[in-house]
């Protein structure tokens, strides 16, 4: 097994035990590095910019990881919004693609739209997707276009919304310079992190202390006796082509944003599950405790993706007996002493997985993984600090001890 860290941020194991990417530019407050769990990919981007509309693009090699196209000639073209765009790809009728970028320039004050926007025109569309614009730290810009599709198959670039401030505006390719990098289309209803190429199913997962094997019945347990967990996530917009209501008990089944086990949905004692009800789009809660099982449906679809939320998981055993809660937010959304009765039915170990069986893409931030109470029983992780926590919206130094950074 080898770790591979590619310089664009994907980092994954050639086992297949870990695929994750990191992405410092979706942040949910500044002093924290969130990572992207991420479904496979293809990038079917050729990955160059062309100039348009009487503005060409010279391309002047590598800069710190931008590629860098010296801008020539003299804007003619009034009103019209696109003077340069990315290179063509072929994209298949009916299906649902989206493509993303970054990009800026040495001369912002020579534009009267500055990359507004990345568009797919021309032939008629299913879905004009939804435009997504953020403004960096460093003035950089990040585009994306998520859920376009073609009614027809059709090869087609994308136009970049730039636009000179006014006829007769001249650009000097030895002064006036364009950067873009990580130029990226997929087959995708979402934007997902860029690649090179190809990237693996997503896998990222840990096996955290203080875990103990523990003795219920006659059957060893290796569980959470003393844990808090929590960590904040984000994830892309749900589109009713990812629905699924045909499966087998499809109110079950849901993209696993956290979770103890990669099935398609709970069925053994200990398990759990937080994430994306498949037939529905809701973000919701399962558990099947040691006797019984819970489900409550958060928010419906919709009113929680694309913003950064907050999660923690609190577990404490002792002496056959359970005491778990769960917060979304900071509120409490499950709270329970549970004690094993019934110790013929099949157990569940404790591990954590950002995944399971139903791939889907999600950041994760400021991940961390301690004691729910002191060793003299006072509990750390009480209500009110898990608020504070939460409000206080500050790094964990922890989370720089995880292997993956």
């Amino acid at each position: 097994m080898a770790l591979i860290k590619e310089p664009y941020g994907l980092v994954y194991n050639t086992d297949g035990t870990l695929c994750t990417t990191y992405r410092d530019d979706d942040i949910p407050f500044p002093g924290v590095r969130s990572f992207a769990v991420e479904e496979a990919t293809t990038n079917l981007s050729p990955q160059t910019v062309s100039g348009y509309a009487g503005i060409s693009l010279v391309y002047k090699g590598e800069e710190n990881g931008w590629k860098k196209y010296g801008i020539s000639g003299t804007w003619n073209s009034g009103t019209y919004p696109y003077c340069a765009t990315i290179s063509s790809v072929s994209f298949t009728g009916g299906e649902y693609y989206s493509t993303s970028a970054f990009f800026k320039t040495n001369c912002q004050e020579k534009f009267a739209t500055y990359f507004s926007s990345m568009n797919y025109v021309n032939d008629p569309r299913i879905s004009d997707g939804t435009n997504i614009r953020r403004v960096l730290n460093d003035g950089s810009i990040y585009l994306a276009r998520v859920g376009f599709a073609y009614v027809d198959s059709t090869t087609q670039p994308g136009y970049i919304t730039l636009r000179p401030k006014q006829d007769g505006e001249t650009f000097n390719p030895d002064q006036h310079f364009l950067y873009v990098k990580n130029i990226q289309i997929e087959q995708k209803p979402y934007a997902t992190s860029y690649v090179d190429g190809s990237r693996p199913a997503p896998a990222l997962q840990f096996r955290p202390l203080p875990r103990e094997t523990v003795n219920i019945g006659g059957t060893d347990w290796k569980v959470f006796t003393n844990t808090v967990i929590s960590f904040w996530f984000k994830v892309p917009k749900v589109k009713d082509v990812e629905l699924n209501t045909t499966d087998s008990y499809p109110d079950r089944r849901q993209y696993a944003i956290f979770t103890n086990n990669t099935h398609y949905f709970e069925w053994l004692y200990g398990q759990y599950s937080f994430g994306i009800q498949r037939n529905t789009g809701n973000l919701r809660f399962r558990i099947h405790n040691y006797n019984s099982v819970f489900i409550t449906n958060l928010v419906p679809k919709g009113e929680y993706e694309d913003e950064w939320h907050f999660f923690v998981m609190c577990k404490y055993y002792v002496s056959g007996t359970f005491t778990m809660k769960y917060y979304y937010d900071s509120d409490l959304i499950y709270d329970t002493t549970s004690i094993l009765d019934d110790t013929s039915r099949s157990e569940q170990d404790d591990d954590i997985f950002f995944y399971n069986y139903y791939k889907r893409s999600n950041l994760i931030a400021n991940l961390f993984i301690g004691k729910y109470r002191k060793p003299n029983g006072d509990i750390i992780w009480t209500d009110d600090y898990i608020r504070e926590v939460y409000e206080a919206q500050i790094p964990f130094p922890e989370q720089n001890k995880l292997s993956i950074y």
